[in-house]
């Protein structure tokens, strides 16, 4: 359902094949402004719009999650992933993961990633999920500062994510749907 406003309409939905470019564009964009100094640049500078294009082609034509997306005017600013834990450690019944939350650097401090996050949570939650997780990069302050803001916090889980042919040290953070 559209949302006016100020000046623009917002609209959430499920994402479909025709969205990957513009989703391949805000994983490309964000992850070079949230990740320049956290990981080293020759990293985020050699990321391609068209290998992530050819990503998320495939992630939403298989259907093993869920994307949805956030247009701005009929352009896609955001998207977030979810589906089934992929953590050996929880229950892939009632334990959901977004794997993937990311907005265009513009839309940055404007309510629209909060609002991207409840819509995934009610729909984790529809989906009779008890808790959500998701992994955070260690050192990624304004991360984790908008998660605990949503109500997750640090579980104590760690893991060493070795993409990228670089060690990146990673921290989970859940949010318990049912008390």
């Amino acid at each position: 359902m559209p949302q006016e406003t100020g000046d623009y309409q917002i609209i959430i939905r499920k994402a479909e094949i025709a969205d990957s470019d513009g989703i391949a564009e805000v994983h490309v964009q964000s992850w070079k402004a949230t990740y320049r100094g956290l990981i080293p640049d020759f990293i985020l500078d050699t990321l391609s719009i068209e290998r992530r294009r050819t990503l998320w082609e495939n992630i939403i034509s298989v259907g093993k999650s869920t994307t949805l997306v956030l247009e701005l005017n009929g352009i896609v600013a955001g998207f977030v992933n979810f589906g089934s834990t992929r953590d050996s450690d929880k229950n892939p019944e009632i334990s959901a993961e977004i794997t993937a939350i990311y907005l265009s650097p513009y839309c940055w401090r404007q309510g629209l990633g909060r609002q991207l996050c409840e819509v995934a949570i009610a729909h984790i939650a529809c989906l009779s999920f008890q808790e959500v997780t998701l992994w955070v990069l260690d050192g990624n302050e304004r991360a984790i500062r908008f998660y605990q803001r949503m109500g997750f916090y640090p579980d104590g889980s760690k893991k060493l994510d070795q993409r990228k042919e670089l060690p990146l040290n990673e921290v989970r953070y859940v949010l318990q749907l049912v008390g």
